[in-house]
């Protein structure tokens, strides 16, 4: 479990209540942003599998839920990259808000769905991705603490 108890810029945590060495926090967050893309990667087919799931009685196949999955995360990651750029914080509301009605009008255009169907899935999808999705940065936060404790005895391990 990885937490922070001060603002010295010291990460402290423990891992099955076995203390482990203190963490820079820089060094954290570069870590944890090397493991973040590849992590996003993984969620492309278990979007595409929530979807299939969602839209179960659309009889499409797992490949187009895939294609729309694709899709969407790219346009996920042009917003992203724009919000780096620009660093405002109501651009970043903005980006926010714009994903969310961006798949919502997307999930009515794909599937052809009237707003109230539309709207009933659009919650269910983001309530179910949103779970899946903190769970897996737990995990990665809780393995990047792991993989930065033992950089030093294996330098290989992170790059």
């Amino acid at each position: 479990m990885v937490e922070r108890s001060s603002d010295d810029g010291i990460i402290h945590f423990s891992t099955f209540n076995r203390p482990s060495k203190d963490l820079d926090a820089e060094t954290f967050v570069a870590g944890l942003l090397k493991l973040v893309p590849k992590s996003m990667f993984f969620l492309l087919p278990v979007f595409a599998a929530v979807l299939a799931v969602i839209y179960w009685r659309s009889h499409r196949k797992f490949i187009e839920h895939l294609v729309f999955s694709l899709h969407y995360h790219a346009f996920l990651f042009l917003l992203f990259a724009i919000a780096l750029i620009v660093d405002q914080n109501a651009f970043h509301i903005t980006v926010f808000f714009g994903m969310q009605v961006y798949l919502f009008f997307a999930l009515r255009r794909i599937y052809t769905q009237g707003w109230w169907k539309t709207g009933l899935k659009f919650f269910l999808l983001t309530g179910t991705y949103n779970a899946i999705l903190f769970t897996l940065l737990v995990i990665v936060a809780v393995s990047t603490a792991q993989l930065m404790e033992l950089r030093e005895t294996h330098p290989m391990l992170v790059q």
